[in-house]
């Protein structure tokens, strides 16, 4: 076992350790509930307070750990002290430092430990915010930060404590400073028993249920939730009560606004191996959603016309198949390309012909029905996509209406120009069903048609 050496200002740190007025054995309440806090956060079953006299650690708060403290020369905590960051074992059982010693191989049997020294204003280490495990295991990025927060509100309550001599006033000053910070805690963090019955809640519940959370406890999950998003969560809850960890996603209205969240279910496993329930962390990721769905917004529509592109009509084509194949109606695809658009770009340049391509998808987007699909394949090149049609000739009107749209002059600087369109069109069943199929067969009719003469619709044979 590799016992840790002394800090470089033991003496002094001992000094103020002692003067603190920390060694004492009253409770402290705020300084349980970080404990009781880092503990569902970070999903373990063990986490303390520790204070490193010159001999002993002293749990100064505990959760899940039966003695008080222990001997200096085998304590973690005794190596946090020489840090300045957090200090993390993963497994203690292939670690050299720490396989033979006695909390490893005998009880509280450790595997994982996770601590943030606890430094007072003056740089001295008075000991650690710790967070422990029976089984090996990581830290996320996101436990590390909460962890580290948690210690400084430790320290926060260190300070409280030294300067307030009365248990009573320092208890209240305390919980005033940690219900603060939970307010906002970016996460619900709560544990739920194996009655599905609330024994923890952080204060972000008040935000969310507008309840306190002390009054939340003994609560069932069904009764503060509402039956939807339960029946979301249940299939989960069951599994995180059989030892399993749950991860998943899902929606809740919150004060008349949809959210979306994300949740973890951790199980909670005491000392003996049972099941005492599960830990939970939610938290709101409806930014997060928000700037996914516009991220696949922008790679499913063109720059230039807001339309669809190739890649949205590929995802759209294969559910619009669906529902024709169950309603049995018909598809159409169209496919467009814009007369003489090389005159115009010649002409006008490229802004000019820009301004001629925005607004021929302007007019497309004005003659089909809201449910159609628009889609700028490539340059001039246009596809609609039609559902829910009875016969051809329904595909043939639309197309008809828009060549009669199309005859209304642009406006291109201070001259006024004609666009047009040739058609070509192919349906499922009809012609197939294959994307990539139709399009050929559209676009071959739409190649007939501009030797027709352009400005003209053809079916595909």
């Amino acid at each position: 076992m590799q016992s840790a050496s002394e800090p470089p200002n033991e003496q002094a740190r001992l000094a103020a350790l002692n003067a603190s007025g920390l060694l004492d054995d009253l409770p402290d309440a705020v300084l349980d509930a970080v404990v009781h806090a880092a503990s569902v956060i970070c999903g373990v079953p063990m986490a303390t307070i520790t204070l490193i006299t010159g001999d002993r650690q002293v749990f100064k708060s505990k959760i899940g750990l039966r003695s008080n403290g222990g001997e200096r020369s085998s304590a973690f905590c005794a190596h946090t002290i020489l840090s300045t960051e957090l200090f993390v074992v993963e497994n203690a059982a292939t670690d050299h430092r720490f396989a033979d010693n006695p909390l490893v191989v005998g009880e509280p049997h450790i595997r994982f430990y996770a601590g943030a020294p606890l430094r007072d204003v003056d740089g001295h280490a008075l000991g650690s915010l710790c967070v422990l495990d029976s089984t090996p295991r990581q830290l996320s990025a996101r436990e590390r930060e909460v962890l580290l927060q948690l210690s400084r509100v430790v320290i926060r309550s260190f300070e409280a404590i030294a300067q307030r001599k009365s248990a009573e006033r320092r208890a209240v000053e305390s919980a005033r400073r940690l219900q603060l910070i939970s307010d906002h805690l970016p996460a619900l963090v709560a544990h739920v028993d194996v009655n599905e019955q609330f024994t923890f809640c952080n204060a972000r519940y008040r935000a969310i249920y507008g309840r306190d959370p002390h009054s939340l406890l003994g609560t069932n999950v069904k009764d503060l939730q509402t039956p939807e998003v339960y029946a979301h969560a249940q299939p989960h809850i069951r599994e995180a009560l059989a030892g399993r960890t749950e991860h998943f996603e899902g929606q809740a209205n919150i004060h008349g606004e949809l959210r979306d969240y994300s949740s973890v279910y951790t199980p909670d496993i005491d000392l003996d191996g049972r099941v005492a329930g599960f830990f939970v962390m939610t938290h709101d990721i409806t930014h997060q959603k928000q700037a996914e769905r516009k991220l696949r917004d922008q790679a499913t529509r063109d720059s230039l016309t807001g339309l669809a592109n190739r890649f949205r009509l590929r995802e759209t084509f294969s559910s619009a198949l669906a529902r024709a194949l169950r309603s049995k109606q018909k598809l159409a695809l169209m496919y467009l390309d814009l007369d003489r658009f090389k005159a115009i770009n010649d002409r006008f340049g490229h802004a000019g012909g820009d301004h001629a391509l925005i607004a021929f998808a302007e007019r497309l987007r004005a003659n089909v029905r809201g449910s159609d699909l628009v889609v700028r394949l490539a340059g001039d090149e246009f596809v609609i996509l039609l559902e829910q049609l009875r016969e051809e000739a329904e595909a043939r009107r639309v197309a008809d209406k828009i060549i009669a749209a199309l005859r209304k002059p642009l406006l291109l600087g201070d001259q006024h120009i004609q666009l047009g369109t040739s058609i070509g069109i192919a349906l499922y069943p009809d012609h197939g069903d294959d994307l990539d199929e139709l399009l050929h067969l559209a676009d071959a009719a739409m190649y007939s048609a501009k030797l027709d003469g352009r400005g003209k619709c053809r079916m595909s044979p």
